[in-house]
Formats: structure tokens, sequence, C-alpha cells
């Protein structure tokens, strides 16, 4: 290899990636359809062409604008976010706690990667619910005192999920999962110190998350485990697997993971569903090796 040929691996610095603002732009003289609905959304602003253009732009207008008084319209007054922390309820709710996570990183980005959706299926007269689960990546600098200790000016990156219940041009309902661990270790704080911190302080205010979830790991439990069909189906996709994979070169633990894996999606229709739609399966797969 000549001296003109040797690679230099130090200089790819950057990945492909698509602005935001590139994909909310509207229509021009080139695609002038763009700016017209695409699918039957009623109650909603007509600026929204279909629902992911609606998670889409008020995430970018409530976090990248910081429009957070937006949220007034976009989140019911009764909304329910379920949250790692447990349940939070109200519209006021969501603007203080977004007010408030500016104030520690106020260049904050919420940059959907992806968006599954779904809805209700309408009667005629009746008004549909839209589901979306939202896959996000954030961008920050913790400039500002945070849950977890002073401001330490260090950027991080992690992604969050939220998944929403959308009617009539409003946030009902919203579960969110963020990957908050890596954020407290990006940060520089111990997690087991936080956990702990965070553990007491729930005690003290007669908050236990163990048994506030209790119901709810029981629900998935009776629903996704014992309901499975029946050891046929998990057995298929195994054997499909095996198409892909040598089965024999995969070590005990991992195709104990799989055989759990298709047991929990062996339960659950709608997850089956995700997963046919997404990376889902591959990712997780994948990550356990």
């Amino acid at each position: 290899m000549g001296e003109e040929d040797k690679i230099d691996y130090g200089t790819v610095t950057n990945a492909a990636m698509v602005d935001i603002t590139n994909v909310l732009s509207r229509g021009d003289d080139n695609h002038p359809n763009l700016d017209q609905r695409v699918m039957p959304m009623e109650g909603f602003d007509n600026t929204f062409v279909d629902i992911v253009d609606y998670i889409l732009r008020i995430t970018y207008w409530i976090w990248h604008d910081h429009k957070v008084d937006l949220c007034s319209r976009y989140y019911s007054d009764d909304c329910v976010l379920h949250t790692m922390a447990g349940d939070l309820q109200g519209c006021q709710t969501v603007i203080d706690n977004t007010y408030s996570t500016l104030k520690a990183f106020p260049d904050r980005t919420l940059d959907g990667e992806n968006v599954i959706w779904s809805s209700s299926s309408s009667q005629k007269g009746e008004i549909p619910s839209f589901y979306s689960s939202h896959l996000i990546v954030s961008h920050m600098t913790n400039q500002g005192d945070s849950e977890w200790g002073p401001a330490t000016n260090i950027r991080a990156r992690i992604r969050t999920i939220a998944d929403c219940v959308c009617t009539e041009n409003k946030i009902v309902e919203e579960w969110l999962m963020r990957d908050n661990v890596l954020l407290v270790k990006t940060l520089g704080f111990d997690v087991h110190k936080i956990a702990l911190q965070q553990a007491e302080s729930d005690l003290k205010e007669g908050k236990n998350l163990l048994e506030f979830l209790k119901d709810e790991r029981q629900r998935i439990r009776d629903n996704t485990i014992v309901k499975t069909q029946n050891n046929f189906e998990i057995e298929q996709t195994l054997k499909g697997l095996g198409t892909i994979l040598i089965w024999s070169d995969i070590p005990e633990k991992i195709q104990k993971f799989l055989r759990l894996l298709c047991l929990l999606l062996s339960g659950n229709s709608h997850l089956r569903q995700i997963v046919k739609q997404s990376q889902f399966f591959t990712t997780i797969v994948f990550q356990r090796i």
C-alpha cells in the first residue's frame, strides 16, 4: 500500500443525519402536496398532515423553540403521565417539569429517530384516538443544577421513549422511559448513591415505587407470559431463527434470552406488530450478544 493509499483512521468524525428542520419542512413549488393532510385527524389543527407530523412538530416547538406554554394547547388539562418515578397528572405539571429540565439543560434537544403509531378502530361519527411511540435522542449540556446535583457543564447524550394517547389535538396519556442511568453516569455522579438518595426521599414522602408498581408487574405477567398460545409458535420462531443463525454456536445465555423473548412475543399481539414494523428484535438480540 502506497503512502497515498493509507487510511487516516482519525478523520471520520461525522455520521449521516437528517436535520429535523428538513423533516418538518413544508411543501414547495416542486412538492406542493406535502402541505396536505394525508390521513383523517378530526379535531387536530390543520397544520398537521398526519399523526407522525403532529408528534415531531409539537416536540420541536416545545423543546427546540422553547415554546413551553404550547403544552397547554397540546396536553389535556387532566392528562396523566406515567414515569419511572411514578405517575404525574395535569398539564401544569408537564409545563413545570419542562421548565425545570430546561433550567438544568438549556440547550437540550429532542430529535425524533422514529415514530410508530396505530389508531383506534373508528365507527361512523366516533372520534378516533391515536397511539404513538416516539424514539428520541437528546443532546444537552448540564449548565444548571439538576435533581442529581450541581451543574457540571458536561455534554450528554441519551435516548427516551415517549408513548402517547392523542385525541382531538391533545395528548391525554403518556408513558415516559428515559435512560437516566446513562445521564447520571455521564454527569459524573455515583448511580447507586443517587438511587439511594431518591429512594430515601420517596419513603419520607410516603412513596414506595415497588409497591406502586406491584399491580402493574402482575398485570404484565398475567397478560404476556401466562396467556401464551402454546409452545408451537415459540418453537416455530426459533426454527426460523435457525435459518439465519447457527444455533449451536450461540451461547446458552443468549439461547435462553431468545426463548424468553419469543415467549413474551407469542402472548402479546400488539408487541408482535411493533416488532414487525421496527428493528426492535434485531437490536435487542445483538445488544445482548
